[in-house]
């Protein structure tokens, strides 16, 4: 639970002083220590029985004596002590807090009368040495100096000069210089003691803004460390915190059930502050995407991660059997400026997603296999009787379309298929990309009529690349059927082919589609490769496509060994870039 701190007081108030430290010097002077301990003192009560208790007992000493001895004044002494007696109980029934702040201070002045009476009825010099008690008082009470400091010379005054006045047959020179020296000492020694309480006040106040200033840092850490803990217990998400060594700082309770589905022996539920279990290492099972390969030691995440290493999405397989789950994991470095201290592991179990990707592949390969043999059929019995002739003419044509139509069927089966299976086959070779681009900017001709598309060719002749011919075009008819489908009536299609870096092995053969349609965001482009990704945009406007032909252009560039990027802005239009080996550099490598 949170610490409230108690009200605060204003300096030198009496109430103010309970529960501040303060610190005491081995080597500070008597004065300071009898002022810290009077002023360390609860309220007034306290500060009265501490100094008046003492006086009247050295008072009840002195008027003893002077009985015993028959020596001065009894009715004076008398008068002293009740005076002192009766100022002790003010001390300790009244209620000084209630009162103005320095009401107490009405006790030491009327202690300095209290003296003067017995240093009166004595002329013992001790007596006056008595005035210590109340100077001290006033010189700790944390009232202005411009009060204290003439209060305390006139008090002492007070208690040396009327005796010495009253005893003057028995003046001596040495009493004489003690009544006129004693003032001046007690008015040092109340300087003193005001200025080491002064300073004492200063520290103490220091000192408990700063205490205060601390509690409220240790209780915003500690809810903050409750809050912490909570959310990582409360997500579904297994985290671990290792230090740069590989030690564990802090495991989750979701962690230690991917733990116990990575082992075949029982797990012992002990666990100790640090988060770990008596888990043996030993009887881990972690294996790879494959679910079958053991994870060498150099692989497992938890040394990737302490060797310094980030990743993300790391695939692994815990446990075996029908337990068997998939976790994914994601590592990022704790770092404070340029100084690693350790790192930060996430593990999500993806066992349910993996398996619905798994299912729906399967789905789709058996789908697309059973779908091959009646469209090889549809196509090959609408060729024969196209090509037997006789036909009317809007026949002809409704069978031309058919066949177009089973035709576009049978390619979105073999991106199924492809999808499904993740295989592809290329077959490279040299060939001239310009030819290429101009043979694909003939096929989309008919399209981009339609779509009211201008398609522009910027390329120079020869460019001779390392690819598969087939996979290049197939690779153009996606992305200029893509460029003239989201352009608007009236846009432009430009395809560029061209050589571009030095002449050695950095040189590559680049193809470029660029148009002026509708563009995509940055998150957009980022996710356009992705398996049956499909942008907003395009399932409101109802655009054909399942979301895989950009899939496969990615597929077809990364099995020839090129790269694809895609640049694109909302409203501005989208470019894709295609880079392929050129062929001079790959006859140079061979």
């Amino acid at each position: 639970m949170r610490s409230h701190p108690g009200p605060e007081h204003p300096p030198g108030h009496p109430s103010g002083r309970q529960g501040i430290p303060t610190g005491t010097g081995r080597d500070e002077p008597w004065t300071t220590s009898l002022a810290r301990r009077i002023f360390a003192a609860e309220g007034g009560r306290s500060r009265s029985l501490l100094v008046q208790l003492p006086l009247a007992w050295v008072m009840l000493v002195f008027w003893l004596t002077s009985l015993a001895t028959g020596d001065g004044r009894q009715v004076l002494f008398y008068v002293a002590f009740v005076l002192i007696a009766a100022l002790l109980c003010m001390g300790l029934l009244i209620p000084w807090r209630r009162l103005p702040r320095h009401a107490s201070l009405a006790i030491p002045v009327l202690d300095f009368v209290a003296i003067a009476l017995c240093a009166a009825a004595s002329n013992q010099r001790g007596i006056s040495m008595l005035v210590m008690f109340p100077v001290v008082w006033l010189a700790v009470s944390g009232a202005r100096s411009r009060w204290t400091l003439p209060t305390a010379w006139a008090g002492t005054a007070l208690c040396t000069v009327p005796p010495l006045l009253l005893h003057q047959d028995l003046a001596t020179a040495d009493q004489v210089a003690f009544a006129v020296i004693m003032p001046v000492v007690m008015t040092a020694l109340a300087t003193s003691i005001h200025a080491a309480s002064a300073n004492q006040r200063a520290q103490e106040r220091q000192i408990h803004r700063q205490r205060r200033r601390l509690e409220r840092t240790l209780a915003e850490s500690r809810k903050n460390e409750e809050l912490l803990r909570t959310t990582v217990e409360a997500i579904d998400v297994g985290v671990l915190a290792i230090d740069v060594e590989g030690r564990t700082l802090l495991r989750n309770t979701q962690q230690l059930r991917h733990l116990r589905a990575a082992t075949q022996a029982a797990v012992h539920a002990g666990q100790d502050t640090a988060g770990t279990s008596t888990i043996n290492p030993a009887d881990l099972r972690i294996f790879g995407p494959d679910r079958s390969t053991p994870l060498p030691p150099e692989k497992l995440p938890e040394n990737r991660a302490s060797a310094g290493e980030e990743f993300s999405h790391q695939l692994i397989w815990l446990g075996e059997g029908e337990d068997q789950r998939a976790v994914s994991v994601t590592a990022r470095s704790m770092l404070d400026g340029d100084t690693r201290h350790g790192s930060v592991l996430a593990f999500s179990d993806v066992t349910d997603q993996v398996d619905a990707l798994t299912a729906k592949d399967q789905f789709l390969s058996h789908v697309t296999h059973d779908l091959r043999s009646p469209l090889a059929a549809i196509l090959g019995r609408a060729d024969l009787v196209l090509e037997r002739g006789g036909l009317p003419e809007r026949s002809a044509r409704d069978l031309e379309s058919v066949i177009t139509n089973a035709e576009r069927l049978q390619t979105m089966v073999q991106d199924l298929l492809f999808s499904a299976s993740g295989t592809l086959r290329v077959d490279q070779c040299t060939v001239d990309l310009h030819h290429l681009v101009e043979i694909g900017v003939g096929s989309a001709t008919q399209l981009a009529a339609e779509s009211e598309v201008r398609l522009v060719v910027e390329a120079e002749p020869p460019i001779r690349a390392f690819a598969d011919p087939v996979r290049v075009l197939q690779v153009l008819d996606n992305l200029i059927s893509n460029a003239i489908k989201y352009s608007p009536d009236g846009g432009l299609v430009t395809v560029r082919a061209r050589l571009e870096g030095p002449a050695a092995y950095g040189r590559c053969a680049v193809l470029e589609v660029e148009d002026t349609g509708q563009g995509m965001t940055e998150i957009e482009a980022r996710n356009v490769f992705n398996r049956f990704y499909r942008t907003d945009h395009a399932r409101r406007s109802r655009i054909p496509g399942v979301g895989l032909g950009l899939y496969i252009t990615k597929a077809i560039v990364d099995a020839h060994g090129g790269t694809i990027a895609c640049r694109s802005r909302p409203d501005q239009g989208t470019t894709f870039t295609v880079c392929l080996p050129v062929a001079d550099a790959m006859d140079q490598a061979a």
